[in-house]
């Protein structure tokens, strides 16, 4: 006789097994439609349109494939090249010569000091040429001894600063040029670890301290794409993490490895940033940094997540001075009761005409020697506007 409680048992499991297998059709089939949706043709991507957007399935800061993915969402998937291409780093501007690196504005120096700026967008700035750092150092008190060649350069990281500066200190040494490095404090250490962002860009890895370049190989993100396909194993389980809305941003992070991404762009930065002070020491060059704030981390009351402590911890122990922004911005702010949003441009994520202005007495200040000191976060800087309310 058979016994009625192994029965039981037999029957739970297969009813298990059925309900996992009915589960696992189930989320093929998810997969499978939503893999249409986001890739396929006609109507399917008129369907899937929302569905097209990379943050739901990729972290932009840490991977590639965020950015494979916007190029194959894109009208042109991907295929337009950058119009300055470089293929030592990736993409340059327009007044800054690929191959050459030279300045088009070097007839400016006219015997003047020059202060060379490298950096991102912030740097370069998103104005016309008249708010931008170059013209307002022209109008400003120290015009008769200093003149700016701006090195700045849409979408760089801190690696391609340093390859920039690497390639242009040698041009200008002679002329015992001011070196700025600016780095954006929300987003600039993160790009060091991409080899795509837009465009195919260089892409350095550590080996026993040393810095190794690996050079793009495709002219844009179509040809990468093609090159190093996504790597995303299943699209359901992505969106689920990052654009259900349903999972912790901390839970997320646990799977999507953001805490071994971290510590890369910690290690890989302080070397890049070891790496431009040794370049600017052995030419007996002085240099400082500027650290700018975009909308998240001027909105933070304190120091932004780890970058910001982590430049601090870093430029200090290399004795590099710095200036900070914030400090500016939030004088700025107390002094005149503006807003943040006053700042920056109606559209994007950049600095207007006015927030220009502003961040450039961080500059002036720099070239009268005052820097951010020793100790506790931006002393004696005016109280932020969330602790005044």
């Amino acid at each position: 006789m058979a016994d009625p409680e192994r029965s039981r048992t037999r029957r739970r499991v297969r009813t298990l097994l059925r309900v996992a297998l009915v589960l696992a059709i189930a989320a093929l089939g998810l997969e499978l439609a939503l893999r249409q949706l986001l890739f396929g043709d006609g109507w399917l991507a008129r369907a899937g349109a929302r569905l097209r957007e990379q943050h739901l399935y990729a972290s932009a800061a840490n991977e590639d494939d965020s950015w494979k993915l916007r190029a194959l969402f894109a009208p042109d998937r991907g295929e337009r090249p950058h119009e300055f291409l470089d293929a030592r780093l990736g993409w340059t501007r327009a007044t800054v010569e690929p191959g050459t690196y030279r300045h088009a504005e070097e007839a400016l120096l006219d015997g003047k000091r020059p202060l060379l700026i490298y950096g991102d967008s912030f740097a370069q700035c998103a104005t016309d040429r008249k708010d931008a750092f170059e013209a307002l150092l022209e109008r400003s008190e120290l015009a008769d001894h200093y003149a700016a060649l701006n090195f700045g350069v849409g979408g760089y990281g801190v690696d391609q600063m340093y390859l920039l500066l690497d390639a242009t200190l040698d041009r200008y040494a002679e002329r015992d040029p001011l070196v700025a490095i600016c780095i954006l404090v929300d987003e600039d250490l993160d790009r060091a670890i991409l080899s795509l962002r837009n465009f195919p860009k260089p892409r350095f890895t550590l080996e026993d301290d040393a810095l190794v370049l690996h050079p793009p190989e495709q002219q844009n993100a179509a040809e990468f794409v093609a090159a190093h396909p996504p790597g995303i194993q299943s699209y359901l389980w992505r969106f689920l993490l990052l654009g259900s809305g349903l999972v912790p941003e901390r839970v997320s992070w646990v799977f999507l490895g953001e805490q071994e991404a971290r510590t890369e762009k910690r290690a890989l930065n302080a070397r890049l940033l070891r790496a431009m002070h040794e370049r600017c020491v052995e030419r007996g060059l002085e240099h400082f940094v500027v650290l700018f704030h975009g909308k998240n981390a001027l909105h933070e009351i304190g120091a932004y997540s780890w970058r910001e402590p982590f430049l601090y911890e870093t430029l200090r122990e290399l004795g590099i001075p710095f200036v900070s922004s914030k400090r500016y911005l939030l004088e700025d702010a107390a002094a005149t009761g503006r807003t943040f949003a006053d700042y920056f441009q109606p559209v994007g994520s950049h600095y207007d005409a006015l927030g220009n202005a502003v961040v450039f007495r961080a500059f002036l200040a720099a070239l009268r020697g005052e820097f951010e000191p020793e100790g506790e976060y931006l002393p004696s800087a005016a109280p932020h506007p969330r602790l005044r309310r």
